[in-house]
């Protein structure tokens, strides 16, 4: 998200210096012509949560990776965890894996694929 924002930022800022530059964009117009634009906003900032939705499906991600057996000591279980949400968050409906059951199963065969095919 800040990727996407951080370009309508109006300014930098050098902590080193204590010191606020003004910045400003240049604009390639559909005719070739070229518009330098000054943004209002010397900053922006972006903060965002995430939707019970989500914490749903990492919970299911985490069910099936664990297949119904508990992690063995807490480090396995943040690592599962870990491997849970990052399934989740390769979904996308758009171009991607529709159901957590298919961003595992691509999420597998990627593993599979890092250590050579092996299981």
């Amino acid at each position: 998200m800040e990727r996407i924002v951080s370009r309508f930022a109006g300014a930098d800022f050098d902590g080193m210096q204590d010191l606020k530059t003004s910045v400003r964009a240049d604009y390639v117009q559909a005719d070739g012509s070229v518009q330098s634009v000054h943004h209002g906003a010397d900053f922006v900032f972006c903060a965002h949560r995430f939707t019970d939705g989500w914490d749903v499906l990492v919970k299911r991600a985490y069910d099936l990776l664990m297949n119904g057996r508990e992690p063995r000591d807490w480090q396995e279980q943040q690592g599962m965890e870990k491997w849970a949400r990052d399934i989740v968050g390769a979904l996308d409906w758009r171009i991607g894996p529709r159901t957590v059951e298919e961003a595992l199963e691509s999420w597998r065969k990627e593993q599979q694929g890092a250590r050579g095919g092996a299981s």
